[in-house]
């Protein structure tokens, strides 16, 4: 079988594909260390996601999102009539087979075991300048792909589903969530971002100081995006024209940035890797 083939394969299994269920290991790995992460993964189309791990539960019924901290007991309540294709926080996962044929050449490498399942190797390599080369293991029962890796400079992930299950007809109440009894709640209306092509510009137009990293690594800025008092920084990194989204918040949001590090560097590192798990196209195709 061809990649070309295989390819073809993956992407009438994603048509089909209308809720999905998996056990998601994330490893990330760089100068700073090694971060693992363990999580449930629960989506269902258009916009409907869970996902909970040791320390947190995200809950989106495409309207509203839940956050809650479960060691502070605090819920953070996200409404907004957005879509989520209109927002930089991309969930739907299940998306990425058409960018992937749209912006990679695929070869096929071999067939491997993950987890003990049978698997097509794939190697993405990118059609333009922009993007880094990624492995891709395809299950040949799911036509799905259950395992990513990718590298760009010192830094190398992994993405790995396990114990996946599609189309079991997940209830749309399975998306709505209930602060637990005694659990700090705060609600947040989100306004649709507006686009500015510096940070100046983005400055001017707000009422709190945008905080911004004075040791930015090897990225340089495209643009700079606000939503209420949410600031979102597209980036490119300058070696590998690698792009990513950075996050940025006021001092008003302390939860959502209670993952910020205590040094730029780290938080460079940490929200990096966070973004490519839980907010982009999965595997670093964008």
């Amino acid at each position: 079988m061809s990649a070309e083939e295989i390819a073809k394969k993956m992407q009438e299994k994603e048509e089909k594909i209308q809720d999905l269920r998996a056990d998601v290991l994330a490893v990330a790995e760089g100068p700073m260390g090694e971060m693992r992460l363990n999580y449930t993964y629960i989506y269902k189309k258009p916009s409907k996601l869970y996902m909970e791990d040791e320390n947190s539960i995200v809950v989106s019924n495409g309207s509203v999102m839940w956050s809650y901290d479960k060691k502070n007991k605090k819920v953070m309540v996200l409404e907004t009539n957005m879509s989520m294709e209109s927002t930089p926080l991309k969930l739907d996962y299940t998306t990425i087979i058409k960018d992937l044929l749209e912006r990679y050449d695929v070869e096929l490498l071999g067939e491997e075991k993950v987890s003990g399942r049978d698997c097509f190797v794939l190697n993405l390599k990118p059609k333009g300048d922009e993007g880094n080369n990624t492995r891709m293991w395809v299950d040949k029962e799911f036509w799905f792909p259950i395992k990513g890796e990718t590298e760009f400079g010192d830094f190398k992930m992994y993405i790995e589903y396990r114990n996946l299950s599609f189309n079991t007809g997940i209830d749309d109440a399975f998306f709505e969530f209930k602060p637990p009894e005694g659990a700090e709640v705060e609600k947040l209306d989100i306004k649709l971002p507006k686009k500015y092509s510096s940070i100046e510009e983005a400055q001017n137009e707000v009422s709190f100081k945008i905080l911004v990293p004075s040791y930015t690594a090897e990225y340089e800025l495209e643009s700079v995006s606000v939503a209420g008092e949410m600031v979102f920084f597209r980036t490119r990194m300058v070696k590998s024209s690698f792009r990513s989204l950075s996050r940025l918040r006021s001092q008003r949001f302390p939860m959502i940035a209670r993952k910020w590090m205590s040094t730029v560097k780290r938080h460079t590192t940490a929200r990096f890797w966070e973004h490519r798990f839980f907010t982009s196209r999965k595997m670093g195709f964008r």
